[in-house]
């Protein structure tokens, strides 16, 4: 594999070795194309993010998203979820 996203592409798959993590099923086309795809890891960062956050001022975690949740959120991007 060539590209800019090469050295990512491969932490993320090291990622998903190492601590076993197993995807959903995939999305529906129209959701995963380039523009909506995008969109959605945006929004789906925000809300995850925010959680995160209030979950921290609750005393619950450290305040900062999942390594998981960010594991799928780079799913989302590249289109694989």
């Amino acid at each position: 594999m060539t590209g800019r996203y090469e050295r990512a592409d491969d932490e993320w798959g090291y990622a998903q070795a190492e601590e076993g993590w197993q995807l959903p099923a995939k999305a529906a086309w129209p959701w995963r194309l380039w523009g909506i795809r995008h969109a959605r890891a945006l929004w789906h960062g925000y809300r995850a993010d925010k959680l995160a956050s209030e979950m921290g001022k609750a005393g619950l975690g450290d305040g900062y998203m999942p390594p998981y949740d960010e594991w799928r959120l780079y799913a989302i991007w590249r289109g694989w979820a």
